[in-house]
């Protein structure tokens, strides 16, 4: 997953009038963090699929307010819920360039020698983590 706001995007309802939502504005609307605790309440059964999180933290203010975030999305609403993530200075609208691609997505996708998932991804430094090794 990449910038997806797990536990919903505290701004949502601020960008609900740009250009490119004003014909689906319900596709914002299911991405606020009460339609998030809702559906997360009851979509619980991931049948053994693995998650892992790509987490932008390149912004410490988010909706006028402390918080690390891609510019989007909160860096705690990002990783809610999933134990396999790593760190980028990323923002929102980055996270799917060819560098994401090949720094989180690729390794997630390509197992090791043994079988082993995912291969080892390293977190870029900076922003509020300076943890070098992705997970917990």
């Amino acid at each position: 997953m990449l910038g997806v706001p797990n536990n919903g995007a505290s701004c949502t309802m601020l960008t609900e009038n740009t250009e490119v939502l004003k014909n689906n504005p319900q596709a914002m609307r299911e991405l606020t963090v009460e339609e998030m605790k809702h559906f997360n309440q009851y979509v619980t059964n991931r049948k053994g699929t693995k998650f892992s999180a790509f987490v932008g933290n390149s912004m410490p203010v988010l909706c006028a307010g402390p918080e690390w975030n891609d510019g989007f999305v909160g860096v705690e609403s990002a990783k809610y819920g999933v134990t396999d993530y790593a760190f980028t200075k990323a923002t929102h609208t980055d996270l799917i360039s060819t560098k994401s691609f090949n720094d989180f997505v690729k390794p997630h996708i390509v197992t090791g020698p043994r079988g082993t998932y995912p291969l080892p991804v390293i977190s870029e430094k900076g922003g509020n983590d300076g943890r070098t090794v992705a997970g917990n």
